[in-house]
């Protein structure tokens, strides 16, 4: 009967150590889930940063590109077509040459 006493000692250990190991690897579970959600949650704000972000770089560019334009009709004296082509070939970078015309009663 003694020799069954390190048998029944055995099955007890395993059943300890089977519980520990399941509840060790329920938390690791909730861990991951925990650090899932997260991961979620900062690429969802990532993304909607990068929206913002962009959404106010096209605002910006259009803003410079209007100020520029008007800048150039306030220091030129010549037409605002004149000055809206030159300025869309300045932005494509071909150099422009201001137009030559006669100023008003010469021949």
């Amino acid at each position: 009967m003694f020799f069954l006493l390190p048998l029944a000692a055995a099955a007890v250990g395993a059943a300890v150590g089977a519980l520990v190991s399941h509840a060790a690897s329920e938390q690791d579970r909730q861990a991951a889930d925990y650090h899932r959600k997260v991961a979620n949650d900062l690429t969802t704000k990532y993304s909607n940063l990068e929206k913002t972000y962009h959404n106010h770089a096209d605002k910006s560019k259009k803003q410079i590109r209007h100020l520029t334009q008007k800048h150039c009709l306030d220091e030129a004296d010549i037409s605002p077509r004149t000055v809206r082509n030159a300025f869309l070939s300045i932005e494509k970078g071909i150099v422009v040459t201001a137009p030559t015309t006669a100023p008003f009663g010469a021949a």
